[in-house]
């Protein structure tokens, strides 16, 4: 497809050899940390991981009210920290979940304890203690 033809179909050009971008690897550890992780990956490039790298960082939706993509995954890392990573990660293999489903299900739960989005300007959310009385006396078998 000519460079013509692109455009008029609506396709970003496609940039020529001397127009790509270029990264500046200020150190060796870089090249290293990228090399190990291509391997690692399902790409057989660099290019193409890098391609496939920032395309799915730049098409996620921003979920902190930041000016740049670099800096909300800035405050991603910065909120992962925050973590109590470890304890997650040794509680996971005893309920018999990865990781990343043990940390899902935490986040469930906690937020289970609170009411659902339509009532929250309602009044003060119901307290898991009071939750858990509901629920008891709807289980509670009728003598009656």
């Amino acid at each position: 497809m000519s460079h013509s033809t692109a455009q008029s179909k609506g396709n970003p050009p496609v940039k020529r050899k001397g127009q790509l971008i270029q990264f500046s690897l200020y150190s060796t550890e870089l090249i290293q940390l990228l090399e190990r992780d291509v391997k690692a990956s399902s790409y057989k490039t660099k290019t193409k991981y890098l391609n496939a790298l920032i395309g799915r960082f730049l098409s996620l939706e921003r979920r902190f009210e930041s000016r740049s993509r670099i800096d909300e995954l800035f405050w991603i890392l910065e909120l992962n920290k925050q973590l109590p990573v470890e304890h997650i990660r040794a509680l996971a293999p005893t309920q018999h979940r990865n990781f990343d489903q043990m940390l899902i299900h935490l986040l469930q739960t906690a937020l289970s304890d609170y009411p659902d989005l339509t009532s929250l300007g309602s009044g003060v959310p119901r307290q898991p203690a009071a939750l858990e009385k509901e629920i008891a006396s709807k289980q509670a078998p009728n003598d009656g």
